[in-house]
């Protein structure tokens, strides 16, 4: 078997350390383009004071009307609401 010195292998380590950047930066983006926000609501449940726990579910669909759920769905269970917020 031919030994190989380490000045040939030295292009090739090259290469790989270059792909393995790119995949790296290409994967940060993808983690970063994925944008939080906030939603800030008010609870109305009529006769009550709406205070207590209260289990929420979080949905996000890409249209208004006849959209497609973008994701799964988020639930919050026992989450405390105070005077309706």
């Amino acid at each position: 078997m031919k030994k190989t010195s380490f000045a040939r292998q030295q292009p090739a380590v090259r290469a790989l350390c270059q792909r393995l950047t790119l995949v790296l930066l290409l994967f940060t983006a993808l983690i970063v383009s994925a944008t939080p926000f906030t939603f800030q609501g008010r609870l109305n449940v009529p006769g009550t004071s709406t205070s207590g726990n209260y289990d929420f579910q979080f949905s996000l669909f890409d249209s208004a009307s006849a959209g497609n759920q973008q994701g799964s769905t988020l639930t919050n269970l026992a989450t405390a609401v105070t005077n309706r917020l």
